[in-house]
Parts: structure tokens; sequence; C-alpha cells
């Protein structure tokens, strides 16, 4: 996520961190097994891979314990990337990628870029192996970053934001004939009315 920089923000560009009552309503639903784009401070789950484990170079299933049930079949990842020219466009490849060669599911925060080759090449795209959905948000994202003191601070970006889902998992992402019906527009969150 970037923001603009202030003289006490001591966050840096792509480590803003995403809001608990966001990473909550969606964790109740899916169950996250990781943060698949955080730091120590940032981290919304506590498994989480770092810039340092580089986790665009592993598979993210072989990095966590899991183990099937009735109820989850595949793991689940959280994905707030950073938001970077060059960056955003690789995690969202990724979780494309992970879903298509594991069954995992990514939930993604991201800018709604309908412009960029990006969200055509990775979010709209239709290769008949991963379904998509879009949740609009209402209402700017207010992520968590910190001052040079250590003190929590919000900023909303200047865009708005999307949660795009990569799955394989819910059948109402399929047609009759096993295709995904390509993108699904999901309910809208509202984020004045998450708890």
């Amino acid at each position: 996520m970037s923001h603009k920089r202030s003289d006490d923000i001591a966050t840096l560009k792509g480590d803003w961190g995403t809001p608990w009552k966001l990473y909550r309503h969606l964790d109740k639903e899916f169950h996250f097994d990781a943060d698949a784009a955080a730091n120590c401070k940032n981290a919304k789950h506590p498994v989480f891979f770092s810039k340092s484990m580089d986790s665009l170079s592993f598979n993210w299933k072989d990095m966590i314990e899991f183990k099937p049930s009735p109820q989850k079949r595949h793991p689940s990842f959280w994905l707030n990337p950073d938001y970077a020219k060059g960056v955003i466009d690789k995690f969202v490849a990724k979780a494309r990628i992970e879903t298509r060669e594991s069954g995992s599911i990514v939930a993604s925060l991201l800018p709604v870029s309908s412009d960029t080759a990006w969200w055509n090449d990775y979010v709209m795209a239709d290769d008949g192996h991963v379904a998509v959905e879009i949740r609009f948000i209402k209402g700017r994202v207010k992520y968590i970053g910190y001052t040079k003191d250590g003190e929590e601070v919000t900023q909303g970006p200047t865009f708005p934001s999307c949660i795009v889902i990569f799955s394989q998992e819910h059948g109402r992402y399929w047609n009759q004939v096993n295709t995904p019906l390509m993108p699904i527009i999901g309910e809208t969150i509202v984020l004045k009315e998450l708890k």
C-alpha cells in the first residue's frame, strides 16, 4: 500500500497494514492460514511471509501446516501486497498461480485498477481454472502505519479499494459444465458496518 510521506511517519510506502475490522470480517468466512505479504508490524495472521522470505519464489501451501477437513479442503491466504508498480502485478499473478496449482483460496486487498495491465491480465483473465470474485468496498480503507515514535496512525488512499478472491473452492463460481464464471461481482463491503 503506497501513501504520501510525512516527516513523522516511519512506515515505508509498501508496508501499510490492513485494518483489523476488514481482515476479521473476511477471516470469519475464509479462516486464513497465513498472511502472504507482511512483516512483524503489519501481519494479520501469526503465520506470515516477509519480504526477506520472498513469497513469490515458493509454493505457499508448502510453507504452512495444513490439514484438510470436510469443511475446508484447501488452505486460504490473506494478501495485501505492496502496490508499487512492478510489485503488485507479480503478487496478483502469484495469487492466481497458487489457486490454479494448489487449489488455495487467496483473498486480496487491492486498488480498483481496471485501466492497468495487471488488473486485466490477472483479475479479469479467464484461463478456465481459476474463478474470481470482486467485492467492492464502500468507503475508503484506512490503512495502518506508525510514526517514528511508534504511535499507530491510519491513512486512506486517493483510490477505491476492493477485495479480489481467487478460488476453485466455492461452487457458485462455476457453471454447469465446470467452467468458471468470470468474474463474479460479490456483495459490497460497507466499511461503516464492520464490527
